[in-house]
């Protein structure tokens, strides 16, 4: 089971839906005593934060998620999962551009833009790159092109299986994580 953190199409139009802090009969989540304590145990599970991005008409969309999943090398290619209900699924078909933008500690700001209703427009301080054609967010840790290539039903979601095509990282940036409802930065223990 992999979490989205938003209804992914509430990034840059504003009829999207934000699924952080919403209650199970917002999201349309059923009550049968199973949805919610699984929600709340991948909760405890720290994960990166990826943001896809991708082109829909003259807008660059986008949504963050922590489902994002290397999948194989050879040849090379990563999963995200999508609920099937959201506007951005519309959009992701088999040959689909997509950018993958891995965020740093330094990003939250672009994971709370993302994971809100808010128009892209709003946000002047996000700047968005292109990387062998696909949209990324600018400044992040690391990023990589791809495009769709299939789609597998799964309950309520979908399963994106993208082809990598082109990646790029920055050297000696600490990764945005997200736990329990929260963004955080990482903590070296050793």
């Amino acid at each position: 089971m992999s979490e989205v953190l938003t209804d992914p199409n509430i990034v840059c139009d504003s009829s999207g839906t934000n699924s952080i802090g919403r209650n199970s009969q917002e999201l349309n989540i059923p009550n049968n005593g199973i949805a919610h304590p699984f929600k709340q145990a991948f909760r405890a599970l720290a994960s990166g934060i990826a943001i896809i991005t991708f082109d829909a008409g003259s807008d660059v969309h986008g949504f963050t998620a922590t489902s994002l999943t290397s999948v194989s090398m050879d040849p090379p290619l990563a999963l995200f999962c999508v609920a099937n209900q959201s506007r951005s699924r519309l959009y992701l078909e088999p040959g689909r551009k997509v950018g993958f933008s891995f965020l740093g500690e330094d990003q939250a700001e672009q994971a709370r833009f993302f994971a809100s209703n808010r128009p892209f427009g709003e946000c002047g301080q996000i700047k968005i790159d292109r990387v062998a054609g696909a949209p990324v967010v600018a400044g992040s840790m690391a990023v990589i092109s791809a495009a769709v290539e299939t789609l597998i039903p799964a309950g309520d979601h979908i399963i994106c299986v993208c082809a990598l095509h082109e990646a790029n990282s920055a050297a000696d940036k600490a990764p945005l994580l997200y736990h329990s409802g929260k963004y955080n930065g990482l903590a070296r223990i050793a």
